[in-house]
């Protein structure tokens, strides 16, 4: 077993339950004062097709269908939604759970597994949150639960939302108002049941949403909502402005900490919040309510399914990271317990998109979680893994990883919206621009299945070179995808840069959003199949040419041992590599390699690769400071120059004695 795995990092999720990382980013923030709602929407059977809502006007006692949808192929079948959603064969149109009242005019959108931005500008994104709180979904007769019906899914609420509102804030505000009416549900399928350790009260993993919000105004929101409490409230909800210049990530977990005695500018809720936690038993109703604890079961040792290994790395290493690479200078220690870093940082420098890609596109380069590093990296360096995991220890999680359909960057701003849409997984997409001034798609961008392969869906293009790169992503990355991913990134700046400069019309934005996804399926498509001759067999080819065989890499094989004895190669976990090799960054973080479920506690916790070269140099210093005892004694030696470097010895062995 290699050292990676003998480090808690996380569990992996083997349901279709999105899991996706989200980021909020204040205006202030950012170069062009542009606010963010960002989202890697990571889901292994989501229906991908991107498509777009129009803008409609209603009667005025018009009522509006709330459907309950899928996750997976196909996410809702009917009409007034667009063509896309028409019923296809033997498909049947989905049947309304209730009807609420219409407004009289809803704003277009675009919309894929979640709604995304709409004409207005307002931006969305979500991550999906273990909670204490359930609703029952309405007609299920096997739920006798004394709790309140819900008939809002995490995905009607989004729509709801951009078909209302302009502003984050109305945004925020409206989710509360409608959850309280009707009462909220998760993503159908999503939900898993747990119970707390030493309490016994039940949670559910995924039954809960925090959702980002961002808008032309450059403000952001961060809203967390879940089912409600027979005779206090029908759901729990909570909104948190992002403070001004500030970034805040949610990875899976809710961040909303200590909430005031009363909504005001920064905080909006229903104030029945303070009465539901208490009947729920969730607060002793003394000093302030933290909403995340209170709410959220404790990150440390929630388990779902009940029995399960936690899995507290897989939410806290995501936001330690956003947070650092958002304010490097802050230096943040990584908490194994998410709820000890906070909500937000303010970011060190003005962020550009660019940086805000990198950032959902990250593997903790360079620190000693680096995920293209170790075994399980292979010999080529890639940052992926299997989910699936072993079945004994846990394996890192990326921001970044291979079951994303999409990541979606929404920027709204002074200078314009518009939502910067990727296919696959964010490290290896282009991401390219959908203008809030248009509705203009080609057939590719909601084109293909999960179970339907097809040269003619831009998902499918996309997907097809992450999944080929896997045979050697060092080298295919850094020769051939990340140099063209860069090359459109830049395109889309010039163009779009020179096109607000000569006043583009919504027709001349929706021709040239148009072409553009054109080519980017053309060239991606000509890009996959070079990579296909390019690496094919092990063996480099180019211009027809045969080339050298691969040979793995210098490093990795010391590591492993390799010789001239051509048995297989057997390896045990080292603290640290030997050599090291170039990058190598020593570990600094103490974690856990065993959960014992009868204790429901942590043990084993590693010792960091520097406290123990620390350790190992108290021990040379007071092997060499024994000799020189013996030698200063022989000379005549002060015992008060003994005394100061014995004391500092016992102090340097402290840490392993701990």
């Amino acid at each position: 077993m290699s050292s990676a795995l003998s480090v808690l990092l996380l569990a992996s999720r083997l349901t279709g339950a999105e899991a996706c990382t989200a980021l909020a980013v204040d205006g202030a923030a950012t170069v062009n004062g542009a606010a963010f709602a960002v989202e890697n929407t990571d889901c292994d059977n989501c229906d991908f097709r991107l498509t777009y809502i129009d803008a409609q006007d209603h009667q005025e006692d018009a009522q509006r269908p709330i459907y309950l949808q899928k996750a997976a192929y196909p996410r809702f079948v009917g009409y007034g939604r667009g063509e896309i959603y028409h019923p296809v064969g033997d498909q049947e149109a989905f049947k309304p759970a209730v009807f609420i009242p219409q407004v009289k005019h809803t704003y277009g959108y675009y919309e894929s597994a979640c709604p995304l931005m709409n004409d207005q500008g307002l931006g969305i994104g979500e991550s999906s949150c273990a909670a204490m709180l359930l609703n029952r979904a309405p007609n299920a007769p096997e739920d006798n639960r004394s709790v309140p019906v819900g008939y809002l899914d995490a995905a009607a609420l989004m729509q709801l939302v951009l078909e209302r509102c302009a502003s984050a804030k109305c945004g925020a505000a409206l989710m509360g108002e409608l959850v309280e009416a009707y009462g909220y549900l998760p993503f159908f399928g999503e939900p898993t049941l747990g119970k707390v350790p030493r309490t016994g009260k039940s949670e559910w993993d995924d039954a809960g949403e925090a959702y980002t919000l961002a808008d032309a105004s450059g403000e952001a929101w961060v809203v967390h909502v879940l089912g409600g409490v027979s005779g206090a409230i029908r759901s729990v909800w909570v909104a948190q402005r992002v403070p001004k210049g500030h970034v805040a990530p949610v990875a899976n977990t809710y961040t909303i900490g200590y909430l005031p005695d009363e909504p005001n500018e920064d905080f909006l809720f229903n104030k029945d919040i303070f009465r539901a936690a208490r009947v729920a038993g969730l607060w002793d109703g003394e000093g302030q309510l933290h909403f995340s604890r209170a709410f959220g079961p404790d990150v440390m040792t929630e388990a779902a399914p009940e029995g399960s290994v936690p899995i507290p790395m897989y939410t806290s290493l995501r936001k330690w990271r956003l947070l650092n690479l958002a304010a490097p200078s802050a230096n943040l220690q990584l908490e194994i317990d998410s709820q000890r870093m906070p909500f937000s940082i303010k970011a060190d420098h003005k962020l550009t998109r660019r940086d805000i890609m990198a950032m959902m596109g990250d593997h903790y380069a360079g620190t000693e979680f680096d995920m293209t590093k170790g075994m399980l990296a292979g010999p080529w360096g890639t940052p992926f893994r299997a989910e699936g995991g072993p079945k004994f220890g846990q394996v890192p999680r990326g921001i970044s990883i291979m079951r994303s359909i999409y990541s979606a960057i929404s920027e709204s701003g002074p200078e314009g919206a518009r939502v910067w849409f990727g296919f696959d997984t964010a490290e290896t997409t282009v991401y390219t621009p959908l203008d809030h001034r248009t509705d203009a798609l080609i057939p590719a961008m909601h084109t293909g299945t999960y179970t339907h392969f097809t040269r003619d869906s831009m998902f499918w293009a996309f997907d097809y070179v992450a999944n080929w790169m896997q045979l050697n992503y060092g080298r295919m990355s850094e020769e051939d995808v990340r140099p063209r991913q860069q090359a459109w990134q830049d395109f889309f700046d010039r163009e779009i840069s020179a096109n607000e400069k000569k006043g583009f019309s919504k027709k001349e934005w929706g021709d040239w959003q148009l072409d553009v996804q054109q080519r980017v399926l053309s060239d991606w498509w000509r890009l996959a199949d070079s990579l296909v001759v390019k690496w094919n067999d092990y063996e480099r080819t180019a211009d027809g040419t045969i080339g050298s065989a691969w040979a793995y890499p210098v490093e990795w094989s010391r590591m492993i041992g390799t010789t001239t004895d051509v048995h297989p190669i057997w390896v045990q976990p080292a603290a640290e590599p030997v050599p090291p090799p170039p990058g190598y960054v020593p570990s600094t973080v103490s974690l856990p390699r065993r959960w014992d479920v009868q204790a429901k506690e942590w043990r084993d916790w590693t010792v960091p690769a520097a406290m123990q070269l620390d350790a190992a140099m108290g021990t040379q210093s007071l092997v060499v400071g024994a000799a020189l005892f013996v030698m200063g004694s022989l000379g005549g030696f002060a015992a008060g120059r003994r005394k100061g470097p014995a004391k500092q010895r016992e102090g340097a062995q402290e840490p392993l004695l701990a």
